[in-house]
C-alpha cells in the first residue's frame, strides 16, 4: 500500500472472493434457434416477477389501472385449456358444459402471478 509516496506494511485480511460456477450460462438468442421460444419466456416470466416485487400501485390512478389490467387479462387465453378461448370462437381442449369465458381458474389470472398488480 502506497500512502505519501512512502510504502506502508499492513495487516493483509482477506477479501470476499464471489465465483460463477457452471450454473451461469449465458449465451445470446437468435430468432429461429432451437430453445429461443422457450428462453424468451423464462428471461420475460422472471423479469416480470421481479418488477412486481419492487412496484407497488400507490395512486387511485395506479390502483385503478391495475384494476382495467386485471379485467382485461381476465379474458385472455392462458392455455390450450383455457375456457376464454370461446370468446374467439375456438373450442378449448377438453372442453366441458359449464365453461364460459372470464370462468377460468389458473392461477395466470390472478394479479399475484402475472407480475405486475
Amino acid at each position: 500500500m502506497l500512502t505519501s509516496g512512502r510504502e506502508t506494511s499492513s495487516v493483509s485480511r482477506p477479501q470476499p472472493v464471489v465465483r460463477l460456477g457452471p450454473q451461469v450460462d449465458v449465451k445470446g438468442v437468435l430468432a429461429g434457434s432451437p430453445g429461443a421460444d422457450l428462453g424468451l419466456y423464462y428471461l420475460s416470466k422472471y423479469l416480470t416477477k421481479s418488477l412486481a416485487d419492487v412496484h407497488e400501485a400507490k395512486t387511485d390512478a395506479e390502483r385503478v389501472h391495475v384494476a382495467r389490467l386485471m379485467n382485461v387479462l381476465r379474458y385472455e387465453p392462458c392455455a390450450p385449456t383455457c375456457p376464454n378461448w370461446l370468446r374467439y370462437g375456438v373450442q378449448p381442449k377438453g372442453a366441458k358444459a359449464g365453461m364460459w369465458p372470464g370462468s377460468c381458474r389458473s392461477k395466470a389470472h390472478k394479479p399475484e402471478h402475472l407480475g405486475y398488480a
